[in-house]
């Protein structure tokens, strides 16, 4: 039998790239190299491949710890983040979270694992760790969707993240079913964030220019900042505008973030008589990081 003595060319590609490989990948294009979670068969791969790259694995005692860890890291960093949850009782564990990233806004990216789809539909199958997930958490993302077939990987990322990211943030999530875990794709480098998602939605030229017209008409307008102004590092602009137009910046309760220079016209919502004061005497409220929620405005 003639043998090949070649030296195998050591500058080659592999052939494929594995998914748990691709899915780390596509969050390290949108500077993502942390998650949170405590890792399963699904996802062992996926984590000391993660840890090999120098990414910070964060492995809590509790899958909800994980989730509010999370949600707190969009809050710090303004980006998307990464929440891992084993399948069953973990993403189960995960749902107070999950509620909590729906009703705070927070874009956390949720993957849970789960059964082969063969072992799913098996007849007469194991009942350990198993529940259909997807119908628990649909109706508390924003996104939901499962990586049935490897080729699907992107697709689902992508739109995972642009539906979390986009308009009002929000959680999204994926399940990871066990038959996609070591099939692999042939795909190109991860495309920026910018490719294929808007990453600076503003208002359009004519609500500016309305804006500007009624900030400049007004008497004594005040600021209303909530916590989109921090998620979004806007205070510097914020501080900007408050001493250009001499306004007061009232802020919400989840706006307490600290704006530095403006100490001195920065008041707390309801809690204070200067602000409520300053509140009844304004002609114009602009409104920046809120929702104008039901209990305080």
């Amino acid at each position: 039998m003639y043998a090949d003595d070649t030296p195998a060319d050591p500058t080659a590609k592999p052939k494929g790239v594995p998914v748990y490989k691709r899915i780390l990948d596509l969050f390290e294009a949108e500077g993502i190299k942390t998650l949170f979670g405590i890792p399963d068969p699904n996802f062992v791969h996926l984590f000391l491949e993660a840890e090999r790259r120098g990414w910070t694995v964060v492995s809590p005692h509790h899958e909800a710890a994980a989730g509010f860890m999370a949600e707190a890291a969009t809050r710090i960093t303004g980006k998307p983040a990464l929440a891992i949850g084993t399948l069953g009782p973990g993403m189960a564990n995960m749902m107070p979270a999950i509620q909590c990233c729906k009703v705070e806004n927070s874009p956390v990216i949720f993957m849970g694992g789960q059964r082969a789809r063969i072992t799913e539909r098996r007849v007469r199958r194991g009942r350990i760790q198993f529940v259909r997930q997807e119908p628990m958490i649909e109706d508390s993302v924003k996104y939901s969707a499962s990586i049935e077939y490897a080729d699907q990987t992107d697709e689902i990322i992508r739109e995972a993240i642009r539906v979390s990211m986009s308009g009002t943030p929000g959680p999204s999530y994926i399940e990871y079913p066990h038959h996609t875990v070591l099939e692999e794709l042939d795909v190109p480098e991860a495309l920026p964030p910018h490719r294929y998602r808007l990453t600076m939605q503003g208002a359009d030229g004519d609500r500016v220019a309305e804006a500007v017209e009624m900030i400049a008409k007004a008497k004594n307008p005040v600021i209303l900042a909530g916590h989109g102004v921090y998620t979004s590092k806007s205070g510097a602009a914020v501080k900007d505008l408050a001493l250009k137009i001499g306004a007061p910046v009232i802020q919400t309760s989840g706006g307490t973030a600290f704006i530095k220079g403006i100490e001195d016209r920065t008041f707390p919502y309801g809690f204070s008589e200067v602000s409520i004061d300053a509140v009844v005497e304004s002609d114009l409220c602009i409104a920046l990081g809120t929702e104008l929620g039901e209990p305080s405005h």
